[in-house]
């Protein structure tokens, strides 16, 4: 009875909306705003992202802004941790950039500020645990819809299953948009108060707080529209 009240209390809507949130590092943003482009007078699109997008699983990179459209490529700003060859090979948060020296006004290899190591640690520290916890939050989801599926095909009423079917399917779904929206709003007011690290900041929050918000209603509109709320 214990286990089941604590299991019950984990999958509750604010706490499953929580772990949406770390979605937020999976996904890309459009920067709303064109930068000026590598070219005196042309402008250009950026997106930004939390991955590297080329596949290189050991990159010490944790923030990307890339040039749309330029597939898997990098080419743009990343905030890197490691040796840097402009600093002796001294280990440090810096940024590497090839083609936005105009757009983000950082030179390759620039030491990062005090403040933006800081936020860039944090963000090293907040994304495998975001990454754990959504992880975590849809393998309840999972285990609950299953949960409603053994009792169906015990008592033969299949309305319990497709409520909670649909109560997890519009609380990712939610999720996945509210992150988008928000994600791409924060990143790009980020930029006009802090090209760079602003961009960076403003997408994870925006990001995190959108898939929260969408999570929680989009599983409360499912609830609505299956009569359960």
């Amino acid at each position: 009875m214990l286990l089941q009240q604590l299991f019950e209390r984990q999958r509750s809507q604010p706490v499953q909306s929580a772990r949406a949130g770390g979605m937020f590092q999976e996904l890309q943003y459009p920067i709303l705003h064109e930068r000026p482009g590598s070219q005196p007078g042309t402008t250009e699109k950026f997106n930004l992202s939390f991955r590297d997008k080329s596949g290189f699983n050991g990159s010490s990179s944790e923030a990307f802004l890339n040039k749309a459209g330029n597939g898997s490529k990098w080419n743009g700003l990343r905030l890197d941790h490691g040796p840097n060859a402009k600093s002796n090979g001294q280990t440090n948060w810096h940024w590497n950039q090839k083609g936005a020296k105009n757009a983000f006004g950082r030179a390759d290899h620039a030491v990062a500020s005090p403040m933006t190591a800081k936020a860039a640690s944090a963000l090293k520290a907040v994304k495998p645990a975001a990454r754990g916890a959504m992880i975590v939050g849809a393998g309840m989801d999972a285990f609950s819809i299953g949960k409603e599926a053994n009792q169906s095909m015990q008592t033969g009423e299949w309305d319990n299953t497709i409520n909670r079917t649909a109560h997890v399917a519009g609380g990712w779904a939610g999720a996945y948009a509210g992150a988008k929206g928000l994600g791409a709003l924060g990143a790009g007011l980020g930029s006009l108060v802090a090209p760079g690290i602003g961009t960076m900041i403003g997408g994870a929050l925006g990001g995190f707080v959108g898939g929260m918000a969408g999570y929680m209603g989009g599983s409360s509109l499912a609830d609505w529209a299956t009569g359960n709320l």
